[in-house]
């Protein structure tokens, strides 16, 4: 049976984020000036919502490297794959927008697009890593690494 995680900030953010899509599908297609003050709130509150999420998955990877200390193979592991989901989250926002001179080429909304991109990739990063706080069930034979749940020591 799959883990199921509470709901994330990232969940309250998707009627806003639609919001944001419309308003640039009708800028857009109809040419219609955009409210630069209501853009700039979405804005402010999506870099909000990403230096958040960003904390809440430093405090996660920094709790699974104290919890497994001892796992000297996983610790490696661990962090060979931390670096490469910081390379491919950037990869992602590269090829999403490859120029080299983001503001013209993209324009207003690029802040506002990168930021919402960069948090969706980051909370989903933190249920991956989830895994190792919260565990598996002891039945699961996939568990590898992880825990299992409700187990405090570690394996």
């Amino acid at each position: 049976m799959p883990l199921r995680y509470p709901a994330s900030a990232a969940d309250s953010m998707k009627p806003k984020r639609f919001v944001f899509s419309v308003i640039i599908l009708f800028s857009q297609f109809f040419f219609l000036p955009v409210n630069a003050s209501a853009l700039d709130d979405i804005t402010q509150e999506l870099f909000s919502e990403l230096q958040e999420a960003q904390s809440k998955l430093d405090l996660i990877y920094t709790e699974i490297l104290q919890d497994y200390a001892e796992d000297r193979i996983f610790i490696a592991a661990l962090e060979k794959s931390q670096s490469a989901w910081l390379l491919y989250r950037d990869s992602v926002l590269e090829a999403r927008f490859p120029k080299d001179d983001k503001l013209i080429e993209y324009g207003w909304a690029y802040s506002a697009c990168s930021y919402s991109i960069l948090l969706d990739l980051t909370n989903q990063r933190i249920r991956e890593l989830m895994v190792w706080i919260d565990g598996v069930p002891e039945k699961d034979l996939c568990r590898g690494s992880a825990k299992r749940a409700g187990n405090e020591t570690g394996q």
